[in-house]
């Protein structure tokens, strides 16, 4: 509830800065990723229409964007 009415109250700053930002850095690194506060703190959202593909007009599938970045971060080899 603490998480939702920070970002309630403070929008995305409420989120990628401040005490929920520590706490997603704190247990990145714990695991070995490499993220730092102040890479939350300069993330940008944009958002493009993800290819997707209909089979038999009844079944959409979407594409998953997955960088090779984030993988750094949170420790993925």
């Amino acid at each position: 509830a603490k998480t939702f009415r920070s970002v309630a109250e403070d929008g995305k700053d409420g989120f990628y800065k401040g005490r929920i930002a520590e706490a997603i850095v704190e247990v990145i690194q714990s695991k070995g990723g490499l993220m730092e506060l102040d890479d939350l703190a300069k993330h940008e959202t944009s958002f493009v229409e993800p290819i997707s593909y209909t089979y038999q007009g009844e079944v959409t599938v979407y594409e998953v964007r997955y960088s090779v970045e984030v993988s750094r971060w949170i420790g993925d080899d």
